[in-house]
């Protein structure tokens, strides 16, 4: 880049950021945090409250419905210049449940803001938000057009980022805002969940011989799949995701030790890198399963998808792509890394790529601190993801927005 886009660039950057601040987007922060949006009371009432919020700053959200009254998405459209929207920024706005019945509300302590929701993922959405407000406020034109979504039930699916990709809404690239310290994340792995039901025959633990143990199967198929794990998936090892996994999460199985149990049901999580196939690891599922159980022909199985996981492939955004060359170069310019990482949790990235939106995840908070019981997200990081939406729109969509995003 020449010094005086450069220079023009960091003007850009500068005049908007006057017109918000730190504390503001705290408050913002604050606020998202304090309305519940888990998938028992859905997303209505803070996507509802942070359509309040923009509208009163001048932006127009629009509150689309993904599967009934409670579960919603939230949509604003920047538009620019220049016909149909170059990036998209995407969130999500429902938690996981808080950990008990009465949720505390959020407090700030040593600097982080703590609660339910505060890291995965409404921290980034307010750094998104007060994005658009303050290039909004700022009078900022765009050459290009940008969307922000935020969206229903990705903690159930992806429900939300499916129903706003069906509407037909597009953009030529997308960032997601979960949790990566601020890290440039281009690529991560799948989640296929499965479930292997084993079926013997019940009868009286007083004579167990009479029967056939559908645990004792089950257990030597847990047996099987780990070792099989250990000795194959190592040899897949991606550059920047490392090798897939397997786990078994789940084993139920028996309704009294008094009787041998007829079936048991194991469910595994199986994280998959580019490379490899929906249908590979089903087949090596059945195949690693039959062998655990060859010869005993009194004894079935059946191997079936669980629906929660259908939609998380995996992701893997070229390094070539125009996007990570200006974000990694935002992300220079504020005194971060550029260096594309890898992560083995699944984002909405699944979706938007199935629907050939290039995207990356870039957004403030640790994984680790999702769904845990003391939730915390660290202020600083925040203001610093709201400097970085803000000239990543800039450097694609601005003023003099860098030709191709390069």
């Amino acid at each position: 880049m020449s010094s005086v886009l450069r220079k023009d660039l960091k003007r850009w950057v500068l005049q908007p950021l006057r017109h918000t601040s730190q504390e503001e987007v705290t408050q913002l922060a604050w606020q998202l945090v304090a309305i519940p949006s888990h998938s028992e009371v859905g997303d209505r009432a803070v996507a509802e409250w942070l359509r309040g919020f923009l509208k009163k700053e001048g932006l127009i959200g629009k509150i689309q419905s993904v599967t009934n009254a409670k579960h919603v998405n939230l949509v604003i459209k920047m538009p620019g210049n220049h016909e149909g929207y170059r990036l998209l920024l995407n969130g999500h706005l429902d938690t996981v449940p808080p950990p008990t019945s009465n949720a505390q509300p959020p407090e700030i302590r040593h600097g982080r803001l703590c609660g339910r929701g505060a890291t995965d993922m409404k921290g980034g959405i307010a750094a998104m938000v007060m994005a658009l407000v303050a290039l909004h406020r700022a009078r900022v034109p765009l050459q290009y057009g940008v969307l922000f979504t935020g969206v229903a039930g990705e903690e159930i699916g992806g429900l939300g980022t499916k129903a706003f990709l069906d509407a037909g809404e597009r953009a030529d690239m997308a960032i997601i805002g979960e949790p990566t310290q601020l890290r440039l994340v281009t690529a991560h792995k799948g989640i296929e969940w499965l479930q292997i039901k084993i079926e013997g025959y019940s009868t009286h633990a007083s004579c167990p011989d009479a029967g056939v143990n559908a645990i004792s199967h089950a257990a030597k198929v847990v047996q099987a799949l780990e070792e099989w794990a250990s000795r194959h998936l190592i040899k897949r090892k991606h550059p920047l995701l490392g090798p897939p996994t397997l786990s078994v999460g789940t084993i139920n199985g028996g309704v009294t030790p008094a009787t041998v149990p007829e079936d048991c049901i194991i469910q595994v999580d199986r994280r998959w890198v580019p490379g490899e196939t929906v249908e590979q690891i089903y087949q090596e599922m059945r195949d690693v399963v039959s062998q655990a159980l060859k010869g005993k022909t009194d004894v079935q199985f059946d191997i079936s998808r669980m629906e929660e996981t259908k939609h998380c492939i995996p992701v893997e955004t070229p390094l070539s792509v125009s996007l990570v060359n200006t974000l990694g170069g935002v992300l220079v310019d504020i005194g971060l890394s550029p260096d594309p990482q890898g992560v083995p949790y699944g984002t909405d990235a699944s979706w938007l790529s199935q629907f050939g939106i290039p995207a990356v995840v870039c957004g403030p908070g640790d994984i680790h601190q999702a769904h845990s019981n003391d939730e915390f997200i660290n202020l600083k990081q925040i203001w610093q993801a709201t400097m970085i939406y803000l000239e990543a729109i800039l450097r694609l969509c601005g003023p003099i927005s860098i030709r191709n995003g390069g």
